[in-house]
């Protein structure tokens, strides 16, 4: 029995609206580890910025209230930092004594950004497969850009399925 033309369209649509979705999916995955990427170097740089600026608050709130509004009132360059200048000193309260939070902005990186290490250890750690393309093989890893923005929508979906696949298998196999 032949499947009615219906039925034949229902399931091309399927087929089509699963592979739009796989393709989205590979792309925006592709963009999303770029970006973790960039995160991870500027989270990096932004502990060491901390580390290195952890005298300045100390600083701020050393100087006598009424000094630092004579400062403010006779510099009008100033005026653009009174803003954080108050806020530094609304925070007073709330802030760790200089010599601790200079402590705690050395161990910034282990206490807070260990994700992005794992991230990065699991990556490193998964064997990733190739896709095979009419030019060649391509890495998934390596060449997800170039997987995910193929004409071809079968490499984009091998591509993906290759990534979720080897990764699930090195999430399992760490257990």
């Amino acid at each position: 029995m032949r499947p009615s033309c219906s039925t034949s369209f229902k399931a091309m649509m399927q087929h089509k609206s699963f592979s739009a979705s796989m393709n989205h999916t590979f792309t925006y995955a592709a963009q999303w580890t770029e970006k973790i990427r960039r995160v991870t170097i500027g989270r990096s740089l932004s502990s060491d910025v901390n580390v290195k600026i952890a005298f300045f608050e100390p600083t701020i709130l050393a100087v006598p209230e009424d000094q630092l509004r004579k400062f403010l009132d006779r510099e009008p360059a100033l005026a653009e930092y009174r803003f954080t200048l108050s806020s530094i000193r609304r925070n007073a309260p709330h802030m760790l004594p200089a010599s601790e939070q200079a402590l705690l902005d050395k161990f910034q990186p282990e206490i807070a950004d260990w994700q992005d290490d794992l991230y990065q250890q699991v990556i490193a750690a998964t064997a990733f497969g190739t896709v095979q393309t009419p030019p060649g093989p391509l890495d998934v890893l390596r060449q997800r850009d170039l997987i995910a923005t193929n004409v071809d929508g079968r490499v984009r979906e091998e591509g993906q399925r290759s990534a979720t696949t080897d990764l699930l298998a090195s999430a399992i196999s760490s257990l």
